[in-house]
């Protein structure tokens, strides 16, 4: 995180994630940009979003495979997810939330999760208490269970 800081990426810093290879990172201006460990310049630098300034994202999560990436943003209490190919390094399908009262009243990073086997996603649905499993791939619904939970996670 210290070299990041040290570059000047032309926008705040609103999240990060790395694997042994790749770091990704979310700022503020919306662009979602990643750099190869063994090179962290601003002239290797790399886009897979460009820039938008309504919608940064406040939390990235990467597949134990490595070839996607979800980030998750919060647009005037509307929560949605986005899922990237990193191997074409472009996004592919997005998702909103349902959350009760547009208000999060647990830890966003529980909201999403990624499936060990990397094929699925698991969102929170159904006025928080349910949850939806997406096809990794294409955003297809596999299974939408309506009533997972009866208390919110915190």
């Amino acid at each position: 995180m210290e070299i990041l800081s040290s570059l000047d990426l032309g926008s705040e810093i609103k999240a990060v994630i790395s694997d042994d290879k790749i770091v990704y990172v979310s700022l503020e201006d919306g662009r979602i940009v990643y750099f190869s460990i063994n090179d962290m310049t601003e002239g290797s630098m790399r886009e897979i979003q460009e820039k938008n300034s309504d919608q940064y994202m406040s939390l990235l999560k990467l597949s134990k495979d490595k070839s996607f990436l979800i980030g998750y943003v919060d647009i005037d209490n509307l929560e949605s997810f986005y899922v990237y190919n990193t191997i074409k390094n472009q996004r592919i399908w997005e998702g909103n939330l349902d959350l009760a009262g547009y208000e999060i009243r647990e830890d966003p990073d529980k909201l999403i999760t990624i499936s060990e086997d990397n094929l699925n996603v698991y969102a929170r649905s159904a006025n928080s208490k349910g949850v939806t499993m997406y096809s990794l791939f294409d955003g297809s619904v596999v299974v939408d269970n309506p009533s997972m939970h009866t208390n919110y996670l915190y």
